[in-house]
């Protein structure tokens, strides 16, 4: 099975349940240390160590580091220097057009940009399934009077319109009922559209189609304009200032190369922009979470700081698990550093993982000057202190969270019917 070729040969057995389902099956999620967990027609699953597809997390099998690196080496044949290009852009499509995302620890060059990937701890397979007469309902709405006009495909995320254009492109390529085939040229940056392992397509998207794979949208609408002279040009995801810019510049120049435009986007990045505002909100309600929980330890459990470090990091997810556990293990090490200044500098790294700025940011980084006092009562009070702070804000930011999301919605919908406008 197709499936049971992502993991390595001592993995297949207990995967064979779970590749039965492979037509049901979205998504693989493994992380180290972490519960298996899989999404079969929208709904969570977790894998035993048996290979069992169950509901309850406490039966499930985790991951280990070394079953981590396994399926990454496996994945990229055994020589993942040579994949170093797809891994630095955070993912990777392999055989049958599926797709591994990874996050680990980025290198970065100089000027900022990502130069690789290291330690891989976390992936999410996305498998692929390419339905065949998923656009035959909207075929007819894509002529008229037997002419192809350009089109814009809007949504929220994760409701099919990837497998829509990709049917849409395939009918369009090999002739339909409502028009010939024709020349289409597909700028797949993600390599979702036509699913490319090794520059070959893996999904079915016509016998007239071109592909440019992992290229920027931008860059590569212009390209294949000038290179390849196709009839449609397809691209998904049109969202970023520069995919933007360029399709400002682009109605003009495709009819007068007499190209049609095919593309997806716009509300998807408000979308992405309202789940940044709730995301800001999540973390703000984590660290309140923390600061209760040191409120606890200090005030019942009687707790050195460097314990009650660890117990709260045992109890609360990434990134602050890792940067609680540093802080206890500095000051065990007992370097002669304040605790103030180990909490600063382990936190602004747990930072640039979070989303929150400013105020709540530094109110974050503060926090460690309330629980460095020898007198008990004092800390409690400055943790209190901290907590009432932090509620106001969060109180601020609920407030303005659904006018906040309405406005972003709104300036996305208009933004794709001005796209639409511009290719009329």
């Amino acid at each position: 099975m197709e499936i049971l070729r992502i993991f390595p040969d001592y993995m297949r057995d207990q995967w064979r349940e779970a590749a039965e389902e492979a037509d049901g099956l979205w998504e693989i999620r493994l992380r180290a240390h972490r519960e298996i967990i899989l999404m079969i027609r929208g709904k969570e699953y977790f894998l035993d160590k048996n290979g069992r597809l169950v509901s309850d997390i406490k039966k499930a099998d985790r991951m280990t580091e070394q079953d981590m690196e396994a399926v990454l080496n496996h994945i990229c044949n055994y020589s993942v220097y040579a994949f170093s290009d797809e891994i630095r852009q955070g993912f990777l499509t392999i055989p049958g057009g599926h797709r591994v995302g990874m996050a680990g620890q980025a290198i970065l060059e100089e000027n900022g940009k990502i130069r690789n990937i290291k330690n891989i701890q976390f992936m999410n397979i996305r498998i692929s399934h390419e339905i065949k007469g998923a656009a035959d309902s909207v075929m007819p709405y894509l002529y008229e009077n037997g002419k192809l006009q350009d089109t814009l495909l809007i949504s929220p995320p994760g409701c099919g319109k990837t497998t829509l254009l990709r049917d849409m492109v395939r009918q369009i390529s090999d002739g339909n009922r409502y028009g010939r085939g024709m020349n289409v040229a597909v700028v797949d940056e993600r390599s979702e559209i036509a699913g490319c392992y090794m520059g070959c397509p893996q999904n079915d998207i016509g016998v007239r189609t071109d592909v440019m794979d992992g290229c920027p949208k931008a860059l590569g609408m212009m390209m294949l304009i000038r290179s390849m002279s196709p009839q449609v040009l397809a691209v998904d995801e049109l969202g970023s200032g520069e995919d933007i810019k360029v399709s400002w510049r682009l109605p003009d120049m495709l009819r007068f190369a007499g190209v049609v435009l095919l593309m997806v986007g716009c509300i998807g990045s408000g979308w992405s922009a309202k789940e940044r505002l709730k995301k800001n909100l999540d973390d703000l309600y984590r660290i309140r979470q923390i600061f209760q929980m040191f409120q606890s330890e200090i005030a019942y459990s009687k707790a050195p700081i460097p314990e009650a470090c660890l117990r709260i990091g045992n109890r609360t997810g990434e990134p602050y698990r890792s940067a609680l556990f540093a802080v206890r293990e500095e000051m065990t090490a007992d370097h002669g550093e304040l605790f103030l200044d180990i909490w600063h500098r382990q936190m602004n790294i747990c930072m640039r993982k979070l989303s929150i700025a400013g105020e709540d940011k530094r109110l974050f980084l503060d926090f460690g000057s309330c629980i460095g006092y020898a007198d008990e009562k004092m800390q409690i009070q400055a943790v209190e202190q901290y907590i009432y702070k932090l509620d106001i804000s969060i109180k601020r930011m609920e407030k303005d969270m659904t006018d906040k999301c309405k406005v972003v919605m709104s300036l996305s919908i208009m933004g794709g019917l001005v796209l639409a406008i511009i290719l009329l």
